[in-house]
């Protein structure tokens, strides 16, 4: 939201690294769970999970930032544009939009530009389980019974692989188009969701980190984390072997939490956890009141800023009266799930 608001964070946009970093801790963390419970997962119950964790609160931002789209865009090509995103953003393949509309700065002025760190998140999301579940399978059918090192082994591959083959798109600069599909694209992003993974199954075998040692390795992930968000310019290639820094420092301050030290102390204050519930809300929300208020202001240097303050309030009602009815609903599942995304697209589309 600083880097968007240009308020002096000039290698912001990796904290959508960072998420993905997250997202693939915290998914595997619950997959483990499941398995530990019951010994297998079901991807019935994991994809309607991820369908009301996800869609409800995306589709209602889709339908108020296309009706805005209509009082501040130009008629003649900027809707237009807009709408081209829209279309895809319920198939959650907006990435695949935005890499055949050239380039990233050209959709400066686009308010549907931040999902393609969406739709890269849940194109992974579709793949995960399945993968999961072919892994299981094997060990079982192998009579291993360490079937969460088999896990740890099978995604650190799967890592290692995308991370090189993301090395590949941008080795030549001049290839414009292997460089866009490395930013936008899902293989090439793969490996940040796998540094999560790999460290939840991990840390699933070992007991305790010690306290000390968990608060230093802390600290070296958030002064990694800073160094990103202030130094890095967009000029190097990215993803890229400098995204090594906000990967690495995000799985230190993971592991940095894992004991009750200073750290988790510090990410456990109540105003952080807030944000924390809030923040994928905010996400969907502060990138199209920016790019309005902008436009309806242009002359104010503080316009986007506000404009993230004022989303972070929408975002509190959203969660308090969207996200949170719906994702803890017991009667979404199955089809029932699949109706309320096939119904979502469909507004949307309409």
């Amino acid at each position: 939201v600083l880097y968007r608001a240009e308020m002096g964070t000039g290698g912001g946009f990796a904290g959508v690294d960072v998420f993905f970093v997250i997202s693939g801790f915290v998914v595997a963390r619950m997959v483990l769970g499941e398995l530990a419970a019951e010994g297998r997962i079901s991807l019935g119950r994991f994809f309607a999970r991820r369908i009301r964790r996800i869609v409800p609160i995306l589709t209602v931002v889709n339908l108020a930032t296309l009706g805005a789209c209509v009082w501040f865009l130009d008629p003649f090509g900027e809707q237009q544009q807009a709408a081209a995103t829209a279309r895809w953003s319920p198939f959650l393949a907006a990435n695949v939009q935005m890499q055949l509309d050239d380039t990233y700065q050209k959709l400066v002025g686009n308010p549907f530009r931040h999902l393609w760190s969406l739709a890269v998140e849940e194109q992974f999301y579709v793949l995960f389980p399945i993968l999961v579940v072919a892994v299981v399978a094997a060990a079982v059918r192998a009579g291993s019974g360490r079937i969460v090192g088999w896990l740890t082994a099978a995604f650190s591959v799967i890592g290692v692989g995308s991370f090189v083959y993301c090395l590949v798109l941008v080795s030549d600069p001049s290839r414009t188009g292997w460089v866009r599909w490395a930013f936008f694209g899902m293989p090439s992003r793969m490996w940040e969701f796998c540094a999560g993974i790999v460290l939840a199954f991990a840390l699933a075998g070992i007991s305790a980190v010690p306290r000390r040692a968990a608060d230093a390795i802390g600290l070296l992930g958030f002064v990694a984390l800073g160094w990103t968000f202030v130094s890095i310019g967009g000029v190097e290639p990215f993803p890229g072997p400098v995204t090594l820094v906000p990967v690495l420092g995000t799985v230190a301050v993971i592991v940095g939490g894992g004991a009750d030290g200073l750290v988790r102390r510090a990410l456990s204050l109540r105003p952080l956890t807030w944000l924390g519930d809030l923040s994928y809300g905010w996400y969907l929300w502060h990138w199209p009141a920016m790019v309005f208020a902008a436009i309806a202001w242009p002359a104010a240097d503080l316009a986007r800023m506000i404009a993230g303050i004022v989303s972070l309030v929408v975002a509190a009602l959203t969660y308090r009266f969207v996200e949170q009815p719906l994702r803890k609903s017991a009667a979404l599942v199955g089809p029932r799930a699949a109706a309320l995304l096939a119904g979502s697209a469909m507004l949307v589309l309409g």
